[in-house]
């Protein structure tokens, strides 16, 4: 049974409630658990190394891990831009790469068009699933 969340904080709740019984999420909102040993990472979707769970298995699926900012439609793109650039700045730096690249987060940068199209290719690819599912998007 699928169980909707709004976000991350929520998912870790849940599966330390027992609401749910185990989640497709990142790692950011748990690492601490994890590195406690009270959540077991069964897989990851990532083939680089996860140095909390070194040992997981790699499952070698189509599946996206990307994140992204998005802004009001209509937002005037040199903001778009200096929005991009500045996060492209931030991810770029060595501390906050490191911090990130262990916490299993990866972080990359993408230009504001290219965002755009993967949105609209994983919108048309799981909308099937969508209807069938009877999912909605909030």
């Amino acid at each position: 049974m699928l169980v909707p969340y709004n976000g991350s904080a929520e998912v870790t709740q849940g599966l330390l409630t027992g609401s749910t019984d185990f989640s497709f999420d990142g790692p950011s909102a748990s690492l601490s658990l994890i590195q406690s040993g009270r959540f077991q990472v069964l897989a990851k979707f990532d083939p680089r190394l996860f140095p909390p769970a070194p040992d997981v298995p790699f499952i070698n699926q189509d599946i996206p891990g990307l994140v992204g900012i998005v802004a009001p439609k209509g937002t005037p793109a040199p903001i778009i831009d200096k929005l991009q650039g500045e996060v492209a700045k931030a991810l770029a730096n060595p501390a906050i790469k490191e911090k990130a690249n262990a916490s299993g987060l990866y972080p990359a940068t993408t230009t504001p068009a290219e965002f755009a199209d993967f949105i609209r290719k994983e919108a048309q690819r799981w909308s099937a699933v969508v209807k069938e599912s009877g999912m909605r998007y909030d």
